[in-house]
C-alpha cells in the first residue's frame, strides 16, 4: 500500500524488518531483494506519488515537482547539472526513455569477454521484449 499524507489516517507508527530510502531503480530492487529474503519493507520516498493523469506535459508545474531542487542539481563548480528524480519511481520515472535496448553486438562482448553468458541476445530477448 501507498501511504500519502491524504491516506494515513493518523497512522504514524510502522512495523517493519528493513527501511529503504528511494523508490527509484537501487531503492525499488534492493526492497525487491529484501522481501525475497522474507523481510518486510517500508520504502520512504521524498516525493509525490504521480498517477498518469497528473503527467500532463505542464513543464512548469512537472519539473519543480518531479526533480530535485526544480533540475537545478549541479555538481559544486556547476560544470556539470545532474538530472535527479524527486517523485515515486525516483530517476527511473523521469529518466525512462534513456533506457534503450542493449545492441546484440555489446551483449555478445560483454558475454565472449567478461564471461557474462547469461546476457547473451537469446537471453535478453524476452526482457527486451
Amino acid at each position: 500500500m501507498i501511504f500519502k499524507p491524504d491516506n494515513m489516517e493518523d497512522k504514524t507508527e510502522f512495523s517493519c524488518d528493513v527501511i529503504v530510502i528511494g523508490s527509484g531503480a537501487g531503492g525499488a530492487l534492493a526492497a525487491a531483494k529484501t522481501m525475497e529474503l522474507n523481510k518486510s519493507v517500508i520504502i520512504i520516498e521524498e516525493g509525490p506519488y504521480l498517477d498518469s493523469k497528473d503527467f500532463d506535459q505542464n513543464a512548469s508545474k512537472l519539473v519543480p515537482l518531479m526533480y530535485n531542487r526544480s533540475a537545478g542539481l549541479s555538481t559544486d563548480d556547476m560544470s556539470i547539472r545532474i538530472l535527479q528524480g524527486k517523485v515515486y519511481g525516483g530517476s527511473t520515472t523521469i529518466n525512462w526513455m534513456t533506457s534503450l535496448r542493449t545492441p546484440d553486438h555489446v551483449l555478445n562482448q560483454w558475454s565472449d569477454e567478461f564471461g557474462l553468458s547469461e546476457y547473451t541476445p537469446d537471453i535478453m530477448k524476452r526482457h527486451f521484449d
